[in-house]
């Protein structure tokens, strides 16, 4: 059995189908698959497996609970509980594979809803990211609470999705979807009060979320200019 390399394609990279969205269908498809990845898509998850003949997963349900808004949580809670025999918790599970009986796909993205786009996060947090079941072009953005609902129609506000960003159940900012067909851009007022919302994110932020499995040289490397110089200049003072 040979090893393919898949990557993106100009196709892909112009909005056409991902060539990764194409490997898994073939790979799914009348199959009986077992799949391991710890943030999964709803949406996404339920397109492959209604594809496949049988299907287990393997994830961390803690870590994929946590990746969703709270309407979505319930979601996932009552898709597990009609399907306890077909899901497996293991605690910390970071890898990204789908197997059938002949083949694999192994990779590093999870499996949620893409197209091509990727998004965005402050703290954790979106606050750019390309919307399902919305394909043509448009596209979800953190707003201020002082974006103005009348504003709504005027700049084509597809949903406001009100369970997301609360802190101690107060309400930071709104998530909002925006319609943008044939890939209008937004005025300068939308891309103003965007910006405020998102350095209004980077204020709150105090520590990385993900802190604790960072590399310290590399850390260091990333925060510390006088750092990174000096690494910089030893590294490629014999090439100079």
């Amino acid at each position: 059995m040979g090893i393919k390399l898949i990557y993106h394609d100009k196709e892909s990279t112009r909005g056409g189908t991902s060539p990764f969205d194409k490997a898994i269908i073939d790979l799914v498809k009348n199959k009986n698959i077992c799949i391991i990845c710890p943030y999964i898509g709803r949406d996404y998850f339920s397109g492959i497996i209604q594809l496949a003949n049988t299907w287990h997963l393997v994830t961390d349900i803690g870590a994929w609970m946590r990746s969703h808004n709270q309407n979505a949580r319930q979601e996932i809670k009552n898709f597990i509980i009609e399907h306890p025999s077909n899901i497996h918790h293991y605690k910390d599970i970071h890898a990204k594979v789908i197997i059938n009986d002949n083949s694999a796909f192994i990779g590093s993205a999870n499996l949620t809803e893409k197209d091509g786009r990727i998004p965005i996060s402050i703290n954790q947090r979106w606050i750019l990211k390309p919307l399902r079941p919305y394909y043509k072009g448009n596209v979800g953005l953190i707003m201020p609470l002082d974006y103005d609902s009348h504003n709504y129609n005027k700049d084509g506000v597809v949903f406001d999705d009100e369970g997301y960003f609360f802190r101690n159940k107060i309400c930071e900012a709104r998530w909002l979807g925006f319609e943008r067909k044939n890939k209008i851009e937004f005025s300068e007022r939308i891309k103003n009060y965007w910006k405020k919302a998102a350095m209004e994110e980077l204020k709150r932020g105090k520590v990385s979320g993900r802190r604790d499995y960072h590399k310290p040289v590399v850390y260091e490397a990333v925060m510390n200019l006088s750092y990174r110089n000096k690494l910089l200049e030893e590294a490629f003072s014999k090439i100079i």
